[in-house]
């Protein structure tokens, strides 16, 4: 089966277990406040007696217990048997005050069980304001994309999502998100005890409808910089960002064509010199994504100074050669490269991607 990586949406089920009738509307009353300063003086020492005995009994359930009181622990079990034996639990808990406690007690729960975990809060994952919601989910689609993309670059590795707790939109979101970058995804229905299992669909992502000038603002606003006031289609983009839609389907397209060659450039302070895109296509294609990526880099930096660790735009040492003055590290591993550049008026020209100079 290979080093399982989980990504397991969380609710709040883990403070929900054998409350009364009134128990019970309390949490349900206050399920989706995403402050303290939001719940009456009155009602939070009886929400806090409620949490924290919740709390306290979870964290010294046995695993049968442990499965009856949180249905995220309960779709954990079920697909491993034993919670250790993932390399690493993700926990992505909403940005509300009893999912942050929910979130906390499930973790402690594992780390009891010798299990990795790590809580992903998202700021704006809650159901109450639409805006902070969608941009909530576009900043999940590019952890997957991204941040992940250690889990899915190494064959031995799965990635698996488990959506059993958790809001349904951010349970249907990491379902789709699922059908292009997990192996597969897993969850049970409320009083079942059968998996359901989705696995990855060979799915094509394709923004051919877009123009040139719409696809090069697709990729700015995925990489944060400025819109340039290209129109697009409102499932894909509104109020400059990318939607949720549009970040997924930007991530995915960007993969596709990443691995195909040499982007256009997105940026006016950045230009490609003559030679540049034959020094790129004599590397081995499996070096494309990362060029494309470190370009995209180099065009946030002459936009905007930020300069990643991953790029170290820095002069040449001994003054210029072969007419560039900059370099920028392309990678490290296997036969260091560096992308060499120079300076014309506002505009960076990319000579050549070559050896580094030692």
């Amino acid at each position: 089966m290979g080093s399982i990586v989980l990504v397991s949406t969380c609710g709040t089920s883990s403070l929900s277990h054998d409350l009364s009738s009134e128990e019970r509307k309390l949490l349900n009353q206050w399920a989706n406040v995403g402050s303290e300063a939001e719940i009456p003086a009155g009602e939070r020492p009886k929400l806090e007696e409620l949490v924290l005995r919740q709390v306290d009994a979870l964290e010294r359930a046995s695993p049968e217990e442990a499965r009856r009181r949180s249905a995220e622990i309960n779709g954990i079990l079920s697909y491993t048997g034993n919670a250790a034996e993932v390399q690493m639990h993700y926990l992505v808990r909403s940005d509300t005050v009893l999912g942050i406690h929910a979130a906390d007690a499930v973790e402690r729960w594992l780390r009891a069980q010798g299990a990795r975990v790590e809580q992903k809060p998202f700021p704006g994952l809650q159901v109450q304001d639409q805006n902070r919601l969608d941009q909530a989910l576009a900043d999940c689609a590019r952890w997957v994309a991204e941040e992940l993309q250690w889990v899915r670059s190494e064959p031995s590795r799965r990635l698996v999502f488990h959506t059993t707790g958790g809001f349904k939109a951010v349970q249907g979101f990491f379902q789709t998100l699922g059908l292009l970058y997990a192996e597969e995804t897993v969850y049970l229905f409320e009083g079942s005890s059968e998996l359901m299992r989705i696995p990855r669909l060979p799915l094509l992502v394709d923004l051919g409808f877009l123009t040139d000038e719409q696809r090069r603002e697709v990729r700015r606003l995925r990489l944060g910089l400025d819109s340039r006031g290209t129109e697009l289609p409102e499932t894909l983009a509104a109020r400059g960002r990318l939607t949720a839609f549009g970040r997924l389907l930007a991530d995915a397209w960007w993969e596709k064509e990443a691995a195909g060659g040499l982007l256009p450039e997105i940026s006016d302070r950045i230009r490609f010199g003559p030679d540049f895109a034959k020094t790129v296509t004599q590397e081995n294609p499996s070096r494309w994504p990362t060029i494309n990526r470190r370009l995209e880099d180099l065009a946030r930096w002459a936009e905007t100074g930020q300069d990643l660790r991953s790029l170290d735009v820095k002069q040449l040492r001994g003054g210029a050669r072969q007419g560039s003055t900059h370099e920028a590290d392309a990678w490290h591993d296997g036969g260091a490269k560096r992308l060499f550049l120079h300076a014309e008026d506002e505009v960076w020209v990319v000579d050549r991607l070559g050896e580094a100079l030692h």
